[in-house]
């Protein structure tokens, strides 16, 4: 399960609002942190009973659960691994464009000294005294003596030049092979993962198949939408409980001001209308299908904080987020969770990714939009 959300920042917020003497300041700290208290408790109460609850299911629903919540995790740890693997594949390319450098350098400064060993030949070993007794003018003598000791020190110079090239190319050596056993490494993990992904994968499909085979009438379809549909009202119940007099920070634009201003959640066609009757029975729908390929990003439509996000029958990998006023925003169906209970999201702030779980055969996002409980036309809010 997901860790117990805070509301320690919450509370801070709403206090410092309005100036308040030392002492009426200190109760309402009392206050505020017996409510975070109990709302914690209440959290936590919950958190078991959700628990409680996956265990009463039937064994093909326990492991439809747990198999996609490990898909979750592991397509989250193979997205990781994979931006870690492209970054290590950055600095290994970045090293050897440095070696390359090098190489070219050392190759410059051999060829110069070459040139210079040649010269210095030509001189015939000649020294400093020579030089100067074999000339005749003072001034070219002079002139010669300035040459014979720029060219001395021009060798030398590249001599130094040399040997540090040189040295730096036998300490990047030692570098490129750490880098790459690291990403050899990086590369090595990540097929693991994936291994571990495809066949958690082959897992879903075949309890799937099972859990599809047990279905064998309308009848036993439509007891299983409306168990589904009522799991979720619970839920909702239990979640407005917990954040009824919970205040919202001062800056929090209101959501009831925001009718036709919002964007939708994901990219791609409506596959189920909201208020559409389902496929079978007098059932209709509380939201709308959004088709999506896998690992389409999902946004919050609005700011607030996430109130729940784990596996629910029916609806997958869930995430709920609050908006204050009564108001929450539902994305069912994901292949991947990011944010956890607590979390504090921004509009547009992508939150999940788009799935097939809760037994989808196609793959994306549910969602609603809820006032107090009350399913809300999600068209009455997102622009289109």
């Amino acid at each position: 399960m997901k860790r117990i959300f805070a509301f320690g920042s919450l509370f801070l917020a709403a206090t410092v609002l309005t100036p308040l003497s030392p002492v009426h300041a200190q109760t309402d700290e009392q206050a505020y942190q017996e409510k975070l208290q109990k709302v914690q408790q209440s959290i936590a109460d919950l958190q078991a009973q959700l628990k409680q609850a996956r265990h009463s299911k039937s064994d093909l629903e326990k492991d439809l659960a747990t198999t996609e919540m490990e898909i979750g995790k592991l397509t989250t740890e193979v997205k990781r691994i994979e931006t870690e693997l492209a970054e290590e594949k950055k600095r290994l390319a970045l090293l050897h464009e440095q070696r390359a450098s090098l190489n070219i350098a050392r190759k410059t400064q051999q060829h110069h000294l070459s040139q210079q060993a040649r010269a210095a030949y030509q001189l015939g070993g000649q020294s400093q005294v020579k030089l100067l007794l074999n000339q005749d003018d003072p001034t070219r003598a002079s002139r010669m003596m300035k040459y014979y000791q720029y060219f001395i020190e021009a060798r030398s110079n590249k001599i130094d030049g040399y040997i540090e090239t040189v040295k730096e190319l036998n300490q990047l050596e030692p570098r490129i092979q750490q880098q790459a056993d690291t990403f050899t490494a990086k590369k090595k993990a990540l097929e693991t993962q994936q291994r571990q992904l495809r066949k958690k994968s082959s897992q879903r499909k075949q309890t799937l198949a099972r859990l599809n085979a047990n279905i064998s009438s309308k009848d036993a379809e439509l007891q299983k939408l409306e168990r589904d549909k009522a799991e979720l009202h619970r839920l909702l119940e239990q979640v407005a409980e917990l954040l009824e007099n919970i205040p919202v920070p001062g800056d929090h634009l209101p959501f009831a001001q925001l009718t036709n201003q919002l964007h939708w959640p994901a990219r791609g066609k409506i596959r189920h209308k909201y208020g559409s009757n389902r496929a079978i029975g007098k059932l209709k729908w509380d939201g709308v299908t959004i088709s999506a390929p896998i690992g389409t990003d999902v946004k919050a439509i609005h700011g607030g904080r996430v109130v729940f996000a784990d596996w629910l029958r029916g609806q997958g990998l869930l995430m709920i987020v609050d908006h204050g006023g009564g108001y929450m925003s539902l994305y069912g169906h994901n292949q991947t969770l990011l944010k956890e209970p607590g979390d504090w999201v921004s509009a547009d702030e992508v939150i999940a990714q788009v799935g097939n779980s809760g037994g989808q055969a196609r793959s994306g996002l549910y969602f609603e939009i809820r006032h107090k409980g009350k399913p809300q036309n999600p068209n009455k809010w997102c622009k289109s």
